[in-house]
Parts: C-alpha cells; structure tokens; sequence
C-alpha cells in the first residue's frame, strides 16, 4: 500500500475507526533501517489536525517518545485493544446459520469509501471466518452456510464441483453482476405476472362469490332454524281448548 493513502488518525472511533489497525498500517510503511525520528514524524503527520489524537500527543511526555516501543505502549494504553472473545461452537453454528444475505442487498456496495466490496462478497469473507473458527475443514457446514443466500444466488451456483469451502466462497465470490442483474429482473417479471393473476383470481372469486349470493335459496341461519321447530314442538304439546 502507498505511503500516501494510510487515512488521518482521529482517536474517535468514529467511520469505523480501528486504532490498531491504523497503527498496523502505518508501522507497515516502515522499512527495517527507518530510524526512530522519521517514524516519529510520521506517526505525528498522519495524526488528524485538531481532534483527539493529535491534543492527546501534544501533552505527551519526552520519556514516553523516548522508542517507537515506549509509544505504541503509551498509545495501547490511551486506545487499549480489544479483548479477544472465545466462542462456543455452538455460538459459532448460531452465528454462521444467522448469517443471511437478503436479496434486496444483491448488488449494493458495503464498507468503508475506499474499500467498498459488494454484499454478496462481504457475505462471503463473513462465512470464511466462521467456517475457519469452527475448523470444518471438510465443509459439512457448507450446506448450512449455503441456506443464508438467496434463492436466486443459489440458482445461479454450479450444481456441482463446490463441495469445499474454497470451491463454494470462490463461486460466491465471483459471481458476474450481469448475472444477477438479469436474474433480479427475471425474478421482478415473475413477480409481476403473479400479481397480476392474483389480481384476477381475486376478482373472479368475487364475482363468481356475488353471483352465488343472488342465486342461492334464502335460508334462515341455524338458529333461527332451532328456534322454530322448538316452537312447533312446543305449540304441538301445549292442550287446545
């Protein structure tokens, strides 16, 4: 990566900030021979002017610039990493069977400005840590995994020869936008005859349903029915004088 595309240092977490991934960045930029005052320099040039990052290493100290080690220590402390959390595999399978990549999604860009990816290819690097963090390195999980893409993503799948998880993520991934958009617009036509010939069903259910109404005999309802043959049953018993 250029020297000169590493993002400014807020110390705010805003956009998706990482602290330590930009510090990772930036220290990658660094070749063995580079001396403490020029990774110095850098590290204060590629600190936001004005906002939190920058007040903070303004007041720090010459003891705590005194090695590059002594600030990434000072700097651990001010932005501390994050914990790494063990899931149990069962989390794990929750997670990868929730992963669910919505059709409405298909086609659209994700992730920061500079490094936007597609959903389908998001959904795809999500399902390679899950799969890598549940060590099924013979893919039995990948029938799992398959049932979050839509129906139509899966249509467009080999039928055959994606039976590892490198084979399937790389179908995934490489799938042709062209592909999809015809399949999208394939799937909107079909849509659209459907609800059309629901439309029509319904009006001639509701035609053929009004044309029975004036048809059919008039007939009290059931209750109406048992009250009258219980008052015949009564004025038959009651003695006439």
């Amino acid at each position: 990566m250029g020297k000169d595309t590493i993002s400014l240092f807020k110390g705010t977490y805003t956009g998706g900030e990482k602290p330590h991934h930009w510090l990772r960045r930036l220290e990658g930029q660094f070749e063995l021979t580079t001396a403490l005052p020029e990774q110095l320099h850098r590290f204060t040039m590629h600190l936001d002017p004005g906002n939190k990052a920058e007040q903070w290493h303004k007041k720090l100290g010459d003891a705590d610039k005194a090695s590059w080690n002594t600030l990434i220590a000072v700097f651990g402390r001010k932005w501390p990493l994050a914990p790494t959390v063990e899931h149990t595999r069962d989390e794990l399978l929750h997670r990868l069977e929730r992963r669910v990549l919505l059709e409405t999604k298909i086609g659209q860009l994700v992730g920061d400005k500079d490094e936007k990816i597609y959903t389908h290819v998001k959904w795809a690097q999500d399902i390679r840590v899950l799969a890598d963090a549940l060590e099924d390195d013979r893919g039995h999980l990948i029938s799992n995994a398959r049932r979050g893409l839509p129906l139509m993503v899966r249509h467009l799948l080999p039928s055959s020869g994606i039976d590892t998880w490198d084979t399937f993520l790389a179908a995934v991934t490489t799938l042709s936008l062209s592909r999809i958009e015809d399949e999208l617009k394939q799937e909107a036509k079909f849509k659209s005859r459907e609800d059309w010939q629901k439309s029509v069903d319904t009006i001639t259910s509701q035609f053929q349903h009004g044309t029975s109404l004036q048809t059919a005999p008039k007939q009290p309802p059931p209750t109406y029915q048992y009250a009258s043959t219980y008052q015949a049953l009564r004025q038959q018993q009651i003695p006439h004088h």
